[in-house]
């Protein structure tokens, strides 16, 4: 079981780290509001300008209610005004043709990037793969996304970079020296 931790940004804002709960989709729907059209194209290669509240509520449910045999999540969250909000979220989801390898994804909200917190999130969820027994963490993006690549390349391990159907695929080498710490 993955403990919370609560962790400072550079901007001096603390940060609770923790699981995802399946109630948690209704902060999930919170936190797509709040995401700018770039940032939503960043993180799911389309700004989604068109999903409307049932298919937002809907989305938030599926990537809740995840199957902890195959997927880990966790969430960053920070209180706002009196109310918990969910600030960043990343996640793998181990392949199911091969499960020495999960595909990973990351978002931080706009008014907390450049905070540390992506770093924060991509260091625990490497402990988390790494005690899972996984060999390979690896994600799509856009070449134009210079936030996924500077954390990449700021984490530690090696990365391989390749063009997939026209997109970057970025492989995270898990069995390298680099060793982010393991979560608690």
């Amino acid at each position: 079981m993955v403990q919370p931790e609560v962790i400072t940004t550079r901007r001096g804002r603390l940060v609770q780290l923790r699981p995802i709960m399946p109630e948690d989709d209704i902060l999930l729907v919170r936190l797509f509001h709040r995401l700018s059209p770039e940032t939503r194209w960043r993180r799911f290669l389309d700004p989604l300008p068109d999903m409307n509240d049932r298919q937002i509520a809907a989305e938030a449910h599926r990537l809740a209610a995840i199957d902890p045999r195959h997927e880990v999540a966790l969430l960053a969250t920070a209180c706002e005004d009196g109310d918990t909000e969910v600030v960043g979220v990343t996640r793998f989801a181990i392949q199911r043709d091969d499960p020495q390898q999960a595909e990973f994804a990351i978002l931080v909200r706009d008014d907390y990037q450049g905070e540390g917190l992506g770093k924060a999130l991509l260091q625990r969820l490497i402990g988390l793969a790494r005690q899972r027994g996984l060999i390979c963490l690896w994600g799509l993006t856009f070449s134009e996304n210079r936030a996924i690549l500077g954390l990449v390349q700021h984490c530690g391990l090696p990365a391989h970079l390749t063009y997939h159907r026209g997109e970057l695929r970025l492989e995270l080498d898990l069995l390298s020296a680099g060793s982010p710490s393991l979560p608690r």
